[in-house]
């Protein structure tokens, strides 16, 4: 009997130029856990008269979930350009890819996860399409590389088809020795990265009549971008950034021992929780939550710049 296992597992993207269109993967990675799932079916519409349940019909359909992976150095353009929005890329080897914040995200992407389709057999690896990112988080701690988990929403088409024939880049992660932060232009040391999370707040809900499926995004309201950070405290300055009401820039930097990096940066940023508390007898701990807001221009709260070898342009 057949059994797919989960170490044989995979995803793959492809930029689409029509929404919900598939096209070929041409991305592809390893992740740590998954959740994308197909809403569909029908559903109960009984009126008052009577106990039992004796009309349905068709639900909205969707396509959502999540997956977490680990960061690499190479082969993770794809994914940031359709998280954030746009990206300009200069440079000859190494190549430096700037990803800001755009009104409107990319098309979309058709997303195939191949959950163990060589025991399965053919036409079982997934597809799923006009998808796009909703969420981004970022997480770091000591003893781990970068971790980020992409939440993505899709208009509600998924198919089974034969599984792609996959390439992955060589890994090689942003590990946590090669992290520093600064918070206002100062090196500052943290214990962990617990959350930096950019939210793209889209419309999910645009369904019309004649259809079951949605027919796209869009804004559904301002994005956001917030986070926490935890330091030993060890002196009152990270308790006065959130006292006083600071508002400063953060930026947190990995290399990866060469010439490569990464640099994730929020420009103007609001301490928004900061008082330590006691739980043990060991070091005392303070959280430093924030909120991300506009500096001077739209989209410029945030934004992400990638050194590595990989050339442009990025799907």
């Amino acid at each position: 009997m057949a059994q797919g296992f989960g170490d044989n597992s995979w995803i793959g993207v492809g930029a689409e130029s029509t929404f919900g269109t598939a096209v070929a993967r041409s991305k592809f990675f390893e992740f740590l856990s998954e959740s994308i799932k197909l809403d569909q079916g029908r559903e109960a519409r009984s009126s008052l008269r009577g106990r039992s349940k004796n009309r349905r019909g068709q639900k909205k359909k969707s396509v959502g979930g999540s997956f977490e992976m680990q960061m690499q150095v190479n082969g993770m353009e794809t994914l940031l350009k359709h998280a954030l929005g746009a990206v300009s890329t200069s440079g000859a080897g190494p190549y430096t890819h700037t990803f800001t914040l755009a009104r409107s995200l990319p098309t979309g992407l058709s997303v195939e996860v191949n959950r163990d389709s060589s025991n399965i057999g053919s036409t079982s690896s997934f597809l799923y399409e006009g998808c796009q990112i909703s969420k981004v988080t970022f997480k770091h701690e000591p003893g781990a590389f970068l971790h980020a988990t992409f939440e993505i929403v899709g208009e509600g088409d998924a198919s089974l088809v034969s599984v792609s024939t996959p390439t992955f880049a060589t890994f090689v992660g942003w590990d946590w020795v090669n992290f520093s932060c600064a918070i206002n232009g100062v090196a500052t040391t943290i214990k962990s990265l617990d959350e930096l999370i950019l939210d793209n707040n889209l419309a999910t809900d645009r369904y019309v009549l004649g259809s079951n499926k949605r027919r796209g995004f869009g804004p559904a309201g301002a994005r956001s971008v917030t986070g926490k950070i935890t330091l030993e405290f060890d002196s009152l300055t990270a308790l006065n950034h959130f006292r006083n009401q600071n508002n400063y820039g953060i930026g947190f930097t990995w290399t990866d021992g060469g010439t490569s990096s990464i640099v994730i940066t929020v420009t103007n940023a609001e301490f928004t929780e900061g008082d330590p508390t006691v739980a043990d007898a060991g070091p005392i701990h303070i959280q430093l939550g924030f909120e991300g807001y506009l500096s001077s221009t739209e989209g410029d709260e945030f934004n992400i710049v990638l050194i590595n070898d990989t050339a442009g342009p990025v799907a």
